[in-house]
């Protein structure tokens, strides 16, 4: 097929009606005093809402009839259904709130689109931005054979190390939900590449673990595809963990229906959950991640800094997988067409706007005694295969996703936390020797149960399992910060700066996890380390450190 007659999907990031604030402003101080030229002489305000984002860093006018001329002039079909071409020949709708729109047509007439149209500062083609791989093996985080003997508080008689997600809410000391959470109720939104819910285990996951959330799904009608055991399971265990931890809470499950996995199908996906007007949520669990190295650059990264730039002024809260290679990850080395593991963090973990999330192994006694260690399987050999029993995984086990981003410097709020720096060494004359050393964005953040062998009893394909991996974690995290906006009565929104000075300042926020590694980091004492982050939450104490920041 010539490249003229080639069809193809660009979404096109538009210049917003005022400049947005930097990374570093908002990692700096609350979102809404970072867009104030001093904001050290304004009070903490609240956040913006849909309309108020609109009227200041809406799309620019003229990028939105220079936009409109370009779909008129090439008959290109705007795929978003919730925007459209005016009467006056103006992209107008949702994107008028977005700044991006995306447009179908022959690929060959978005060539140079940025410098050919007014006001498109970024494009995310899915022919040429870097592949997210599908990520088979860290995603397979549900052991699908069932676990004997569980009792209604979903442990196991037979086997201690299986643990209900309310247990670990419970050892994490998550407030309770006032009266199964009074309306209005707590929002969180659950971002998908690809997979469905399975409604029939949801309900049946909710008649052990009472109430059943209130789930949507985004779109409302799904196209239609053949059950797939690896993205359909998440789907499913994120619901149902979610919906443990913060009970009678409102779920909205964004599944993007991916073929691809392209870094256009991610920023869609999170995208359509940062604006959804409708729904409204205010804690997002983001699944998926690629390794750093997987061809991205900061270019690639800009728009997402800008949607999560965005995010942070709406008060969203945005939790996710910090990986499950520990301190390694799988990236592909194109020009040998072979796998190579190196010392890369998970994007979009390694984005400082996001609350990266990490794991842990969590062993829950009968007498109510907890321990807690970094999660690292690596020196297993796994073999691991779906619910027809066919292969699909086997090498090394998985651990905490950890380590320094080589993509993000470190943010205002990780200064002095002694994070580690990421060296990338070269030989001269036969001499390995020191070529760079940069001081990266620490990741994760804090951490939650994720062990695959002691993890969290899910509902699954008709039967009782075992979910884990940072991509249960992050579900489980979510819902706590849904509870304390909740407690609250407002969003905590994008939270990092605060948990990191309530947690020096007091050191009763999280459980330090001190034991263990996840490869190339070892846990310690610290106020944080590459492995958990600044470990597992203490819920009420985050939720009374906060009262006391807000204030009545």
């Amino acid at each position: 097929m010539s490249e003229a007659a080639s069809t193809v999907q660009v979404t096109l990031i538009l210049r917003t009606r005022e400049q947005l604030p930097s990374v570093d402003a908002v990692c700096r101080f609350p979102p809404s005093r970072a867009a104030h030229d001093d904001p050290d002489e304004l009070p903490p305000p609240g956040h913006l809402s849909y309309d108020q984002l609109k009227a200041k860093y809406g799309a620019d006018d003229d990028a939105l009839h220079a936009v409109g001329r370009f779909v008129a002039q090439y008959k290109l079909r705007v795929v978003d259904g919730d925007s459209h071409i005016d009467d006056g020949g103006k992209l107008a709708g949702a994107a008028e709130l977005k700044a991006e729109v995306t447009l179908e047509g022959p690929e060959v007439v978005f060539k140079d689109v940025e410098s050919r149209v007014v006001g498109v500062l970024h494009v995310l083609r899915s022919t040429t931005a870097p592949r997210m791989s599908p990520r088979r093996v860290s995603l397979t985080s549900l052991l699908s054979s069932p676990r004997p003997g569980h009792d209604k508080e979903g442990g196991t008689s037979g086997d201690p190390a299986s643990i209900s997600a309310r247990r670990v809410a419970e050892v994490y000391r998550y407030p309770p939900a006032s009266k199964f959470i009074v309306e209005p109720r707590p929002c969180i939104g659950i971002v998908e590449m690809g997979g469905q819910l399975r409604s029939a285990d949801v309900e049946t996951y909710f008649k052990r673990y009472p109430p059943r959330p209130h789930i949507i799904e985004s779109p409302a009608t799904p196209p239609p595809h053949a059950p797939d055991f690896v993205f359909d399971v998440h789907v499913t265990m994120d619901a149902e963990l979610a919906g443990t931890v913060c009970p009678g809470a409102q779920i909205v499950i964004y599944t993007q229906g991916s073929t691809s996995f392209t870094l256009q199908d991610l920023y869609r996906a999170i995208s359509r959950a940062v604006f959804d007007t409708v729904n409204a949520p205010s804690v997002l669990s983001v699944i998926w991640c690629a390794p750093e190295d997987s061809g991205m650059t900061a270019r690639d990264e800009a728009p997402f800094q800008e949607l999560f730039v965005k995010a942070a002024l709406l008060g969203i809260t945005i939790c996710v997988p910090s990986g499950d290679f520990g301190s390694m990850n799988p990236a592909p080395e194109l020009r040998k067409g072979i796998l190579l593991a190196g010392p890369y963090t998970s994007f979009p973990a390694s984005s400082p706007l996001v609350l990266s999330c990490g794991g842990t192994r969590l062993v829950v006694e009968r007498d109510g005694t907890s321990a807690e260690t970094v999660w690292n399987q690596l020196g297993e050999l796994w073999i691991l295969k779906d619910d027809e029993g066919k292969e699909i995984y086997e090498g090394i086990g998985m651990a905490s996703g950890g380590g320094v981003s080589r993509l993000n410097k470190l943010p205002f709020y990780q200064e002095g936390v002694d994070a580690p720096t990421a060296t990338t060494m070269v030989t001269r004359d036969t001499v390995l020797q020191p070529l760079q050393q940069f001081a990266g964005r620490g990741v994760p953040d804090l951490a939650a149960s994720a062990d695959l062998c002691s993890g969290y009893d899910i509902y699954f394909d008709g039967k009782w399992g075992v979910g884990g991996a940072t991509s249960a974690a992050t579900p489980v995290l979510a819902g706590l910060f849904a509870l304390l906006n909740q407690k609250l009565k407002r969003r905590v929104g994008f939270v990092n700066p605060r948990l990191y000075a309530l947690q020096r300042s007091t050191g009763e926020l999280f459980r330090r996890i001190t034991r263990g590694s996840n490869g190339a980091y070892e846990a310690h004492s610290g106020v944080w380390n590459p492995c958990t982050g600044l470990g597992s939450p203490v819920g009420t104490a985050i939720l009374e450190a906060l009262k006391a920041y807000y204030g009545p």
